[in-house]
């Protein structure tokens, strides 16, 4: 398990914004000319919201040894093998030791204050998604007629074709080169009705031509995993809640810096 600590937690800091706060104060200290470059570029926001992570990311302590071991892989992978390689490297990127350490640990950071910050409302987090969450594979016939749409389901109720080599010869969506198959994807990527179907029904099941809009529908739902909230998908929450925190904190400066740059501007 990782060996960290968290210095404090902006939520549970009786200054609420500091993080904001701090970000804000970064803005002022930018010449307008590279402020205005940024905003040209669309770039501003990105540099605003790393910036207030990056101010509650500091709270967090990671050991030395995690430390050592993210900087081990790293050089693994790019195959740096020596002290003076490393050093090299660096200095090629244009930053220094501190800054790679950052950014290795960065998603490291994340995880730890996430879930220390934001534990307690991961659960509702889920509900809230469980729609999102759930996973749904499943076969489909596309057709433009309701005559062939029956025919075809009946075969396949009577076992008389599969359902795959109907929707090679067919189907007329993508599906047609994947043997029919759809998925795993998320229900809420499916049309509305075609996602209630698939939510009302076993696996197994195969459900009788319906239409959206200007096509009929045959299909077999394969597949249905539901969404349980294990540490896994708390995590993933938890990691959710960060970032709309540092979305929302990011709107409420960009916001702040537009009304006082309008109002610091001659009429």
């Amino acid at each position: 398990m990782a060996k960290f600590s968290i210095h404090k937690s902006i939520h549970q800091s009786p200054q609420a914004s500091l993080a904001m706060t701090n970000t804000g104060s970064l803005i002022k200290t930018i010449p307008e000319k590279i402020v205005a470059m940024l905003q040209r570029h669309n770039m501003l926001a990105t540099l605003v919201k790393r910036e207030i992570m990056a101010n509650a990311l500091s709270s967090v302590t990671i050991h030395p040894d995690e430390s050592k071991k993210l900087l081990s892989r790293y050089c693994k992978q790019l195959k740096i093998k020596s002290s003076e390689s490393l050093v090299s490297h660096i200095k090629s990127k244009g930053i220094t030791e501190a800054d790679l350490s950052w950014q290795l640990e960065l998603l490291l950071r994340i995880k730890i204050y996430s879930l220390a910050t934001f534990g307690a409302k991961a659960e509702q987090r889920f509900l809230e998604r469980k729609d999102s969450l759930d996973l749904v594979t499943y076969s489909l016939l596309r057709l433009d007629s309701q005559y062939l749409a029956r025919e075809l389901y009946l075969q396949i109720e009577e076992e008389e074709n599969d359902f795959a080599d109907l929707a090679a010869k067919h189907s007329s969506g993508p599906e047609k080169h994947k043997n029919g198959q759809i998925g795993p994807i998320s229900l809420t990527k499916a049309h509305p009705i075609l996602a209630e179907k698939l939510r009302t029904h076993e696996p197994g099941a195969l459900i009788e031509p319906f239409k959206i809009q200007n096509w009929w529908l045959v299909v077999r739902l394969d597949d249905y995993k539901q969404a349980s909230f294990n540490d896994q998908i708390k995590q993933k929450m938890c990691t959710e809640l960060f970032e709309k925190w540092a979305e929302e904190e990011t709107t409420s400066i960009l916001s702040s810096h537009q009304a006082h740059s309008s109002t610091a501007s001659p009429t």
